[in-house]
């Protein structure tokens, strides 16, 4: 007996079971992960009903297997193969949804993906499904489409932005605020404008009625230039989503681009020419600085067929160069041809300009950006690496483009594609979900991307990117905040960018609602499951013992006193 109980033991030690089948329910859910989903009416969000239905679903289809996708630009996976209630809360607790506007047809199609062919999908939102003409809902067959929204009135920001000049003392803050309301109460909005612990400004903005039916403010005010410290605007009124309450503003400043202006000026057409360049690039201010030497962008008179050496022996300038020579060949007075796609041509109109060339001799093998049926007028004649030349055939004499409106704008856009080119952020604000550029110097320099939710987290996350042919680095954070980069050649922070949620679209609550659309059928699964069997041979030794106590009892007579 007592190597019976032994051997009981032993084998509960073991830890048996047995084998047996059941059906499964296998659910897989997919969270919206808009942040509309946390606007709250006081009492719960969108984000929080659906979490109580999602628990209420699971507890009447258990058994399950679930698995959750939370949808975004790159859909996500956030768990799977779940069958236990308290797993699915921890994974539920992580869920905060706070992105913009986004097609959640590739976070479904994941889904469906990872349940098989015979899966049913449950997609959490806080909107209706798009309606087809008979009526019915434009949903696909084994998904079932769950809104837990409700209408909300709400403030956001939908607009903000922050410029500076070099030299000056001042700089231009910009915000629009939108009410998205039914009502136009209220009709003053609260906003508070502050650079770390100081208070620049708090006063009431007064709203009025834009044509989508929405009242907005709109600010416009100086401050004084502090372009080291970022500056934060927030509205101080509370609504339903505090997301879009607050935008962090880095300044815009960049580095003038450097320009070198080679036109000698001893003939009538020099000086003539060297007169209208110079007066387009003052009107740039401080996007410009002329220089004599190490430019940027150099603009001169050269022969086209000159312009290749140019080129060549510089390996990062820019070249404008205009046809050298006094008398015109001929005179065109247009319909012109305008290669739209290109930067440089946006906004330029040449109805009515009148333009004389100079040099005949044009590379018809370059791509033209202006044209004259077959005759090129500027054209991009040769570009070798990060260097770019474009050649206009332009007599000034006998022309009149020069005094147009297009002239000062053709200038500011060739300044404004070359400053894309040199090393820096292009930008250092940016709506949620737009792509940051960041252009690398020369030299195999690596950068390190850091996300953090505001200057003052100290947990930041590193963050993807992608780097192309031109060396410019790509990245574009999920959600709100500020990202940092680091250069490999050593820990210190070369710039900032800041993410701001300004989306149109999101913060309007207006357009929530409740509605359960599909049949809720989740698909089977067989399992094979293991169930312990432990506690069957503890209970027998346990058992074996006790008679074995009674016998000794019997046996020897002892009294259990």
């Amino acid at each position: 007996m007592e190597i019976l109980i032994a051997a009981l033991l032993a084998i509960a030690v073991a830890v048996p079971g047995c084998r047996y089948e059941t059906k499964k329910h296998r659910i897989v859910f997919v969270l919206d992960d808009s942040a509309s989903m946390s606007a709250s009416d006081g009492e719960s969000s969108a984000r929080d009903r659906a979490v109580k239905e999602i628990i209420s679903i699971l507890e009447k289809y258990s058994p399950f297997e679930v698995s959750f996708i939370v949808s975004g630009e790159n859909a996500r996976f956030a768990a799977g193969g779940l069958s236990d209630i308290a797993e699915v809360g921890k994974v539920l607790n992580l869920w905060s949804p706070s992105k913009t506007s986004h097609d959640a047809n590739p976070a479904i199609n994941l889904a469906f993906q990872i349940g098989g062919e015979n899966s049913s999908v449950c997609f959490i939102t806080d909107q209706n499904p798009l309606f087809g003409d008979d009526g019915s809902p434009l949903i696909r067959d084994g998904l079932v489409w769950h809104g837990f929204g409700r209408p909300l009135a709400n403030r956001a920001f939908t607009s903000a932005s922050r410029k500076s000049q070099i030299g000056s003392s001042t700089e231009t803050v910009f915000a629009e605020i939108a009410n998205y309301s039914d009502s136009e109460s209220p009709r003053e909005i609260s906003l508070q404008a502050s650079q770390g612990e100081k208070i620049l400004f708090k006063e009431k903005i007064k709203t009025s009625k834009t044509g989508a039916g929405i009242s907005a403010a709109k600010l416009s005010v100086e401050i004084p230039s502090n372009r080291e410290a970022p500056l934060t605007l927030a509205i101080l009124d509370d609504d339903a989503l505090s997301l879009d309450n607050s935008v962090l503003l880095l300044s815009e400043i960049r580095p003038p681009v450097r320009v070198a202006v080679r036109i000698p000026g001893a003939a009538e057409n020099e000086k003539l020419l060297r007169k209208y360049v110079d007066r387009a690039l003052r009107a740039l201010g401080s996007e410009v600085l002329v220089v004599e030497e190490d430019a940027s962008l150099e603009i001169n008179l050269q022969e086209a067929a000159q312009i290749r050496k140019s080129a060549l022996e510089s390996s990062d300038a820019w070249f404008l160069s205009f046809a050298p020579g006094e008398k015109a060949k001929a005179i065109f007075y247009g319909p012109y041809i305008c290669d739209k796609s290109n930067p440089l041509l946006e906004d330029i109109y040449l109805e009515g300009v009148r333009w004389a060339i100079v040099d005949s001799a044009a590379d018809g093998a370059a791509p033209s950006l202006i044209s004259y049926r077959n005759v090129p007028l500027l054209y991009e004649p040769v570009s070798t690496g990060d260097s770019r030349c474009f050649f206009m055939n332009y007599a000034i004499l006998d022309s009149n483009f020069h005094k147009t409106a297009s002239w000062p704008v053709f200038f500011y856009k060739l300044i404004k594609e070359r400053a894309k080119s040199l090393p820096g952020f292009h930008r250092r604000n940016y709506r949620l979900g737009e792509k940051a550029a960041l252009k690398l110097a020369e030299g195999g320099f690596k950068p390190r991307i850091f996300w953090s939710s505001s200057l003052a987290d100290k947990n930041s996350l590193e963050i993807p990117f992608s780097t192309d042919e031109k060396n410019f680095v790509h990245f574009a954070p999920e959600y709100p905040g500020v990202c940092k980069v680091k250069i490999s050649s050593g820990a210190k922070e070369s710039e900032m960018a800041a993410f701001n949620f300004l989306s149109h679209d999101e913060s309007d609550l207006r357009k929530l609602s409740s509605s359960v659309y599909g049949r809720e059928e989740f698909a089977s699964m067989e399992a094979e499951l293991w169930r312990e069997q432990s506690w069957i041979f503890i209970l027998l030794a346990m058992l074996l013992a006790f008679c074995r106590a009674l016998l000794i009892k019997k046996e020897e007579g002892l009294s259990w006193v």
